[in-house]
């Protein structure tokens, strides 16, 4: 895995409406993303997905992203 120092770009949400998903709204969006963050001198882009969002999952790793972390949780109630 390489690793890049320097300044990285966050892409806090990404949000399609429901009837206008499958219409390549999403890579669109994330491919604009990539390209504000490079103009700005980014190195890396990153985000957080929920494990059970397979449609985000599958778009973010169409487009070059790959896992990176995991993070646990237990519920206490």
């Amino acid at each position: 895995m390489a690793r890049h120092d320097g300044p990285m770009a966050y892409v806090a949400d990404v949000v399609v409406t429901s009837d206008l998903r499958r219409r390549g709204i999403g890579t669109l969006l994330m491919r604009h993303a990539e390209r504000w963050a490079r103009d700005r001198g980014a190195v890396t882009i990153t985000l957080n997905v929920h494990s059970g969002n397979s449609a985000a999952l599958a778009l973010y790793e169409q487009e070059g992203f790959r896992r990176t972390q995991i993070t646990m949780r237990r519920d206490l109630t």
